[in-house]
């Protein structure tokens, strides 16, 4: 696993980068524990990938990052996207997009040491881990609904979820007391719009307690469960038709949400992750240039990533390379 940036000269490791200078490889293990018996320290997983017509970055595919001085690690190569991390860092579940069969649900080692290995092939659209790092969830979307698995995270002992088939499942409480899903329910699944105005749920994994959390709405999926289990945060657009957008936070009790961080000029938050203690947030700024969100100007925003503290008050940037597309998956 090898750093790709350098944390004592940043700014001149992005030019190096920005020119496809070729990578040093370290033999760093983020997932081993070290002799006194403690983990490493936390780190940030992401995903970036080339937007298009743009130079190729060597830093494309799965990422984790450094939080206190910014130094980004690769851990999966181009094509595997969306990481969710294990409890213990140690391994991350990430979707590859290619051609089937090649293509699904994969565990790859947080170190980057062994290319990732394929568990679960179909259209899956969300996945978690359990609590205890034992066990993953996972759903895929069949012809007319959805289906929602729980197996270890070897591909054994495979069982299904009693939970709605039109439901799919975004996050698992750290208590362990609740599956966070988002539902087509009554909404026309070929329609565009149903990806961006669905009701989402709290059920338990067994599938009884359920209940909304609050009605359909204009979000993206991007929902995670605090490490206390008392608040989900997520993001949704200040507008029907998508950005500026902007933070929010519900209590799984159920009171409104309200808004954590709003959106700035010409930039707002888009996707957040806590920390494992809960008190900071990584927090990923999508920045527009005044221009409205569209497929012809979708390639040209811009991103930083900021660390922000529980309470809003005080956050430090970490600027993301240029010429890349970015998202977030787990601070572990």
């Amino acid at each position: 696993m090898q750093p790709i940036l350098d944390p004592i000269n940043r700014r001149a490791a992005l030019a190096r980068l920005a020119g496809g200078a070729a990578l040093a490889v370290s033999a760093t293990s983020r997932g081993a524990i070290d002799d006194d018996g403690k983990r490493p320290p936390a780190r940030i997983f992401a995903f970036t990938f080339d937007r298009m017509g743009a130079t190729p970055q060597p830093i494309s595919g799965i990422v984790s990052i450094d939080p206190e001085d910014g130094t980004w690690t690769k851990v999966a190569p181009t094509s595997y996207t969306r990481p969710r991390a294990s409890p213990d860092g140690r391994l991350v579940l990430c979707f590859r997009m290619a051609v089937p069969p090649d293509d699904g649900l994969y565990l790859c080692d947080s170190d980057g040491g062994e290319p990732p290995r394929k568990l679960a092939g179909g259209q899956i659209t969300d996945y978690c881990w359990s609590p205890d790092g034992k066990e993953i969830l996972f759903s895929e979307r069949t012809m007319v609904d959805f289906k929602t698995w729980r197996m270890k995270p070897d591909g054994t002992g495979r069982v299904e979820v009693p939970i709605a088939e039109n439901d799919s499942v975004l996050d698992w409480s750290p208590d362990g007391r609740w599956l966070l899903t988002a539902s087509w329910r009554g909404v026309e699944q070929k329609s565009l719009r149903a990806i961006n105005a669905r009701a989402v749920y709290l059920v338990h994994p067994d599938g009884t307690g359920e209940r909304r959390l609050f009605e359909p709405s204009p979000f993206r999926p991007a929902f995670r469960f605090s490490p206390d289990a008392k608040t989900v945060v997520f993001h949704r657009p200040t507008v029907a038709r998508g950005g500026p957008y902007r933070l929010e936070m519900i209590d799984v009790d159920g009171k409104e949400a309200r808004t954590f961080l709003g959106p700035r000029e010409h930039e707002g938050p888009v996707q957040a992750v806590w920390s494992p203690d809960g008190k900071e947030l990584a927090v990923l700024y999508m920045s527009d240039d005044g221009q409205p969100i569209t497929v012809d100007t979708i390639e040209k925003l811009t991103y930083h990533l900021e660390i922000v503290s529980a309470d809003g008050k005080r956050s430090r940037r970490h600027d993301v390379l240029e010429g890349i597309r970015f998202g977030l998956g787990d601070w572990r």
